[in-house]
């Protein structure tokens, strides 16, 4: 496996006249058919929670690039999100930068944990920027109430999408999830994390317990080896 580099960058959103800060994930060898795995983060967390930044370091060892980022209103410590056009112009700016900063027109993969994997979907719903998705973890519907289910731009979607997804987390009941899943008409994988909760089985602080680390590694491998199979070497 190669090293890999990392370097802060900020990004312009336009929308809200902001920066937002940004981590580019390179491998040792890029060229123009080096996919771009873009990450957006929860509500509760930002660019820097483990299960983000660890798996996108993880797939720079493995010859993947990646970006993850703050929305603003991480970035100005407010605790309530941004609007929906906020949060989808974010990702069209964090896109955009990735078009400029790396060679040519790279394959870019949309997703993120939670709120950062419904904004993606949506995003992709509307721009069709991306070759392909990754969730890891996906909030199908609010802890308390499982009567408005939010899955329909998974099923308008026209790339390949991966889900990572624990069996015990509450913001995606499993049953509700399959009745969403089998409608979809382009590959989809769902890989179940046994156990896990909705950060797939980590623990809710920066540091990561040898357990953690293994799921970690299963994070980076699944999503690696589905990006191969999917997106650079497709049947």
């Amino acid at each position: 496996m190669s090293s890999g580099s990392q370097y802060d960058i900020d990004v312009d959103v336009p929308v809200v006249n902001q920066k937002v800060s940004a981590a580019v994930h390179r491998p040792d060898d890029v060229d123009r058919t080096t996919p771009v795995v873009v990450l957006g983060h929860g509500v509760t967390n930002d660019r820097h929670h483990p299960l983000i930044a660890s798996t996108l370091e993880r797939l720079a060892h493995r010859g993947i690039a990646g970006v993850r980022f703050n929305f603003p209103f991480k970035e100005r410590g407010d605790a309530s999100p941004d609007g929906s056009e906020v949060l989808l112009d974010t990702f069209t700016a964090v896109v955009q930068m990735v078009h400029e900063r790396f060679l040519g027109d790279p394959p870019v993969i949309l997703g993120g944990k939670s709120m950062g994997a419904r904004v993606a979907a949506a995003h992709q719903t509307d721009h069709r920027t991306a070759v392909g998705m990754v969730y890891l973890g996906f909030p199908l519907h609010a802890p308390d109430d499982k009567t408005r289910l939010r899955g329909d731009d998974l099923t308008q979607i026209r790339v390949p999408q991966l889900c990572l997804q624990g069996d015990g987390d509450p913001f995606c009941d499993l049953n509700l999830f399959q009745t969403v899943h089998t409608t979809i008409e382009y590959p989809w994988q769902l890989e179940i994390f046994p156990g896990g909760g909705h950060g797939l089985g980590l623990g809710h602080g920066p540091q990561v317990d040898k357990a953690g680390e293994a799921i970690l590694d299963r994070v980076a491998d699944l999503t690696a080896a589905w990006i191969r199979s999917q997106i650079i070497e497709p049947d």
